[in-house]
């Protein structure tokens, strides 16, 4: 979209990560070597408020946009989306963002990073004393999606069987969210759902309160990583 726009291919350091380290932006040579490449596979690394270059006659044209609005390189989804839950402004705030898959995390002060989970550096994110530690994970939404397929029912009306939960309280169904693997804090694409627990008595409401229970529970793993002894003070 950005070439398309502007004629011009940028990115900022966040989005090049893994293609190009971190502080110089350089891609290794090594790396390269692998892919066949004697050119930087990765385009010029800027600052996210940077201007890329303006609506070109082109993109005017195709999207009913005037020609020449400045356009600018922009972050990506995730830290967009954590912008929003206003992380950046004040410490300890903790965030889960619901989707598909989830992130969750934290923003505080300089320390060292958690394992297993992504540290984002106040200067990337143009603000003193704050930086974010958070970490994507697999479980979420998708874990519905599955359930739903499961009982040839809508997502809908997989939530309505919450209301056939057992009445008499059998022993609790643990569900280990990783259908399709985990990122943080494991980053193994290996690992595999299972449920712990399940008895006759069980109801299809039982199921689907274990796997929110569990998606819950990664959320809450992910969060106390990222929160490194220190609670969150609140959570958005």
């Amino acid at each position: 979209v950005m070439q398309f726009l502007t004629g011009r291919l940028v990115t900022d350091r966040w989005c090049a990560k893994g293609i190009a380290h971190f502080d110089t932006g350089e891609v290794h040579p090594e790396f390269s070597e692998i892919l066949g490449k004697e050119v930087s596979i990765c385009p010029p690394i800027l600052s996210p408020s940077a201007t890329a270059g303006g609506v070109t006659s082109a993109a005017s044209r195709e999207w009913a946009l005037p020609r020449g609005i400045p356009v600018t390189v922009g972050w990506s989804d995730a830290l967009a989306a954590i912008l929003a839950t206003g992380s950046l402004h004040q410490e300890m705030l903790g965030f889960v963002i619901a989707g598909t898959s989830e992130i969750v995390g934290v923003s505080r002060k300089a320390c060292e990073q958690a394992s297993g989970l992504y540290r984002v550096p106040g200067d990337l994110l143009k603000i003193r004393g704050l930086e974010l530690h958070f970490g994507p994970i697999q479980s979420g939404g998708s874990c519905l999606v599955w359930l739903s397929r499961l009982f040839d029912r809508t997502p809908e009306d997989v939530m309505a069987m919450l209301d056939m939960r057992s009445a008499s309280g059998p022993s609790p169904i643990v569900f280990r969210p990783y259908l399709y693997g985990e990122r943080a804090p494991y980053w193994n694409h290996k690992l595999t759902a299972s449920f712990e627990g399940l008895r006759g008595e069980h109801t299809a409401g039982d199921i689907v309160y274990a796997v929110l229970q569990g998606v819950a529970m990664q959320e809450r793993l992910v969060l106390e990583t990222a929160e490194h002894g220190e609670p969150a003070q609140r959570v958005i």
